[in-house]
């Protein structure tokens, strides 16, 4: 019989502690959240690395692409907290200087004379910069509608 739900411990830089469960299928970010936690993010799909943490006990899933961690950043065991989900009671580190120390570990990975070659990513990653990019230069943003009904729309406007 499978657990429902996860004890994740974040742990802060200050020394502060808080202790949320997560239940199946919420995302650590998720739970922080309706637990209180202060937690900080963005963009909550993993792309702009706000919410890192590092993993230091348990074990974590991500449900979906990290996009900003490199390999050795998942080799060093950081996570983001908007895409991962537990599948073990966990103890994660959090705070804003994780963020900062990410570079850290590309700046040494690509100076180091052991290391491979790195690889920016994969051919949808790249796509999805490129993408991405060409609309932000462009001017689209995207605009949500909330309609007197309850519905909400979206639609791009230059």
């Amino acid at each position: 019989m499978t657990s429902t739900s996860h004890t994740v411990r974040l742990i802060w830089d200050g020394g502060h502690i808080d202790t949320i469960d997560v239940p199946a299928g919420k995302t650590i970010l998720e739970a922080a959240i309706l637990a209180g936690c202060v937690v900080p993010f963005e963009c909550r799909w993993g792309s702009c690395a706000k919410c890192t943490g590092h993993l230091l006990t348990g074990d974590v899933v991500h449900t979906s692409p990290p996009r900003v961690l490199r390999k050795e950043h998942l080799i060093a065991n950081y996570v983001l907290l908007c895409v991962a989900e537990p599948i073990s009671d966990c103890s994660i580190e959090v705070g804003d200087h994780l963020k900062d120390s990410l570079s850290t570990i590309s700046r040494d990975s690509i100076t180091s004379a052991t290391s491979p070659p790195l690889r920016t990513g994969t051919r949808e990653f790249c796509f999805f910069d490129f993408c991405f990019s060409l609309f932000r230069f462009f001017g689209f943003r995207a605009q949500r509608t909330q309609r007197l009904n309850g519905s909400t729309t979206e639609r791009s406007t230059a």
